[in-house]
């Protein structure tokens, strides 16, 4: 059986959504789920609790690691899934994942897929040129949104520590190897809907590398895309010519924005996305 843990710090608009997404296979297979609310304001304890399977945490410090920790204390099983509540996957899905999670020393990710729907023409053009880089072609991606350990891999850490990429930290701990992407199975992200939140949230990301880099310099940072992998994706056709120049933009945007936050060594400020958030309702209705 194992523990899903759900870290939520104000997720009243999708908690519900990801809930019912798994909701027929956790009560079958009588999974363990913990949502644990981290410093929420909003009804998601609340909308989390009317789920009978679920176990509810409520911390009052705003972090996801605070979070992610809190689920491990009180995680009984394995392996660990480690589940965002703003991504959606369908329980079927995820129960092939747990079932093949049998390899020692492994973390797992079904594929990401991107629902653009009401998004502005410069983030699809955005998402169209990089999912075809290197990086996300090559199923090196576990870890955005959801991510896999089994008990041998779980070893491989105490708790997490305090950073802003959970993900990246995880992913850096076992080798290229270790690492599996179920290609069979997918799960849902729901990118900013403006170019401004993408900005935003590509500026954590980068900054979380870069903060890796700097605490772990024994990882190997394995960079994601060369400069000659950006050139051969743009100059690949004349259908990438735009994408590419909206790529780029976003990429010096966010190397200055980076820039300045390590200069002024900050590394708490969470650049949060509410765009690709639905108004509030209990999807379980």
């Amino acid at each position: 059986m194992p523990s899903i843990i759900i870290p939520a710090h104000n997720e009243a608009a999708v908690i519900g959504r990801c809930l019912k997404s798994i909701e027929s296979s956790a009560v079958e297979n009588s999974w363990e789920v913990i949502v644990v609310c981290n410093g929420c304001a909003d009804d998601t304890a609340n909308l989390a609790q009317s789920y009978d399977f679920t176990t509810v945490i409520e911390i009052s410090e705003s972090s996801k690691i605070a979070a992610l920790n809190a689920g491990d204390d009180a995680a009984e099983s394995y392996p660990r899934v480690y589940l965002d509540a703003d991504v959606l996957i369908e329980g079927h899905s995820l129960s092939k994942c747990i079932e093949s999670m049998s390899v020692i020393e492994q973390v797992a990710a079904p594929v990401a897929s991107f629902d653009l729907k009401g998004c502005s023409l410069p983030v699809k053009l955005f998402y169209k040129f990089w999912t075809r880089l290197p990086y996300f072609k090559s199923g090196g991606m576990v870890g955005s949104g959801i991510y896999i350990i089994n008990q041998e891999g779980r070893k491989k850490f105490g708790r997490f520590p305090k950073v802003i990429a959970d993900d990246g930290y995880v992913r850096r701990l076992f080798k290229p190897s270790q690492r599996m992407v179920f290609e069979s199975e997918s799960f849902r992200i729901f990118p900013p809907k403006t170019l401004a939140s993408l900005i935003n949230i590509k500026t954590r990301s980068r900054l979380g590398n870069v903060e890796l880099d700097m605490k772990y310099p024994e990882f190997s940072s394995e960079k994601d895309n060369s400069m000659r992998d950006i050139l051969s994706v743009a100059f690949s056709s004349m259908s990438m010519t735009i994408p590419s120049l909206v790529y780029i933009f976003v990429q010096i945007v966010t190397k200055i924005r980076v820039n300045k936050r390590i200069k002024d060594s900050d590394f708490i400020t969470w650049n949060r996305d509410d765009s690709s958030r639905i108004k509030p309702i209990d999807m379980k209705n």
